[in-house]
């Protein structure tokens, strides 16, 4: 065991952290007393030691009436640890190129760092990268979470100094803990639960993050940062406080009907029950038994749905050994992947939450009420999930091709980020969206004029934010799309289908091609790309059509845009968002 103790001291432990490691390893969760006893260290040091543990990783803290701690699987640990010598290695090698450069010439003027995105995808690590922006901010920190963060985070918060703004979904089953998050933050209530959260440590760095598929994009870009910043106080602007919400839930409004059913017949014929019932929706997510139930026994019935004109989608996670169901029930009703294990039907009426089994069989609880709020929220969330979901045909061809299914990368220099969103653009079977700069208009309409028509001809909407000036309404009018008008963008992005975003950083925005500092985060990770679809509809819905902006640029009957009079000349009571009369 000596030996095992020198080995640990070689990442980063003391002999104490090391003896403390190993013994929490064998109880796997206990209690500081506990952990003393069998590792023999004196137990008016075991706490200073675990507390130690924590903070390089090691081990976890349980929040409860007695502080429990459980240890952090080793692999995880050292992972962190890795990386953390590595970040700071790459901070000693970036601190001297830059004193080398000014000890060279001190005369040199100082530029601007271009904007980095950094991206984690290990839970641990995302988890200390959050606890890091929350303790180190020194005047605010706004976090947009849901339910299972609030017990995780509170102990990490509630020792910050800085202001701390919580969009969370409030209920019945978190209320008291969000109760003790009032005692040191504004908190308000959220109505959706979702996986991709937020955090924002003093307007200047950023963390959209999500742990069931664990990765986290960070950054300090002042863009992408003023982007998550405008969406996290709309949202709070929006929201009902903490204590109205509360209140809310502690009237006692009595529940409509929910019951409990046990029983794996009884499970079955309610489900059957509510599906024959449904006159206009039927939506269910299910695992690979529930697909698996769908083929062989509930065919039948939803054959004889569609018959009724009742839309019947399922969400699945689809995967090679339930390839052959996911293949037959695509036949059959609307079907789409998505990476979330959930088991719920929901229909005009009613919801039915079902128990997760433990040995891969039928379900063994089945929860099902008509309450129209919990039915409400829900169909919110599962609506949600199935805009975000990749169409059930995407990824049996992702299976059969082996193609990866999510991923995000950097691109550097405009021209190589124009060659992909060409592609994108030759891609795009429905929509895209684009939010761009003055200077940007003007490249679209010299670099992509022609491949949005193209894009339009195939059926495909494309629409465009941003600020429309006097030096580029022409090509505005002349580019063939859906343009909206607004006085500042935060972030240049495009997203194509609804599945694979754009976030372009301009270094300088210039109408040319030539800009090899520019670079881009190409992803289609599905969360972060919903976020920013999210994003993009709540500022079109505020912002000024096109022919309104030019008339505030222009007022009077016959307008210039930098062009002669006479034929010339815009006729606005005759714009066309189809095809400019410019020539």
């Amino acid at each position: 065991m000596e030996l095992v103790f020198q080995q640990l001291r070689k990442f980063g432990l003391s002999r104490n952290e090391a003896k403390a490691y190993t013994a929490l390893l064998s109880l796997k969760e206990a209690k500081a007393s506990e952990i003393a006893a069998a590792s023999r260290i004196p137990r008016s040091k075991i706490y200073q030691t675990m507390q130690e543990l924590h903070k390089k990783g090691f081990a976890e803290i349980l929040p409860e009436k007695v502080t429990r701690f459980r240890a952090v699987d080793f692999e995880l640990a050292v992972s962190y640890y890795i990386e953390t010598r590595k970040k700071t290695i790459e901070r000693l090698l970036k601190t001297k190129e830059k004193l080398a450069g000014y000890l060279n010439s001190v005369t040199l003027p100082k530029r601007k760092e271009v904007g980095e995105f950094t991206i984690f995808r290990a839970k641990r690590i995302i988890h200390k990268k959050i606890d890091e922006l929350i303790s180190k901010a020194g005047k605010t920190v706004v976090l947009a979470i849901n339910s299972s963060d609030l017990r995780r985070l509170f102990y990490t918060a509630r020792s910050s100094k800085a202001e701390i703004k919580v969009l969370c979904p409030i209920t019945k089953e978190n209320k008291n803990a969000v109760k003790q998050w009032m005692k040191f933050s504004d908190i308000r209530h959220y109505e959706t639960e979702t996986q991709v959260k937020i955090a924002i440590a003093d307007n200047s760095d950023v963390c959209v993050f999500q742990t069931n598929a664990p990765m986290a994009l960070c950054s300090r870009d002042e863009q992408f940062v003023a982007l998550l910043n405008g969406f996290a106080f709309s949202a709070w602007a929006n929201a009902p406080s903490a204590e109205e919400r509360i209140a809310e839930i502690e009237k006692g409004e009595p529940v409509k009907k929910t019951e409990v059913i046990k029983g794996d017949e009884d499970i079955f014929e309610s489900i059957t029950d509510a599906m024959k019932n449904t006159k206009e929706n039927l939506i269910a997510c299910v695992t690979s038994y529930g697909l698996k139930t769908a083929v062989e026994k509930r065919k039948e019935l939803l054959l004889n749905l569609k018959s009724r004109g009742v839309r019947v989608r399922y969400l699945v996670i689809v995967t090679k050994e339930n390839l052959k169901y996911a293949k037959e029930l695509n036949d059959v009703v609307e079907l789409r992947h998505f990476e979330f294990p959930m088991r719920v039907v929901l229909t005009d009426t009613d919801c039915l939450l079902i128990a997760k089994d433990t040995k891969g069989k039928s379900p063994n609880e089945l929860i099902r009420s008509n309450v129209p709020g919990l039915v409400g929220r829900m169909r919110e969330l599962v609506e949600n999930i199935w805009d975000a979901a990749i169409p059930a045909e995407e990824k049996i061809m992702e299976i059969e091709t082996n193609k990866p299914v999510e991923g995000v990368k950097q691109v550097r220099g405009r021209e190589n980020v124009f060659q992909f969103i060409k592609d994108y653009v030759q891609k795009s079977r429905h929509e895209i969206i684009i939010t761009t700069t003055p200077n940007g208009i003007l490249r679209m309409h010299k670099y992509f004029k022609q491949l949005f028509a193209d894009a339009k001809k195939r059926g495909v909407k494309i629409r465009c934010l941003a600020p429309v000036t006097g030096g580029n309404a022409r090509e505005a009018m002349d580019l063939g799309v859906e343009i909206r008008h607004i006085d500042d963008v935060h972030a240049v992005m495009g997203c194509f289908d609804n599945s694979r975003l754009v976030l372009l950083h301009i270094k300088d925005d210039s109408p040319g091609i030539n800009s090899p500092e520019d670079f881009a985060i190409l992803t289609n990770q599905k969360g972060t790309v919903e976020l920013m679809r999210q994003m993009f509809d709540a500022i079109w819905e505020k912002s000024s059509d096109l022919k309104t902006r030019i008339r505030e640029l222009h007022p009077g009957e016959s307008v210039k845009v930098g062009i002669k009079a006479g034929k010339d000349a815009l006729d606005l009571d005759n714009i066309s968002m189809q095809k400019s009369e410019i020539p």
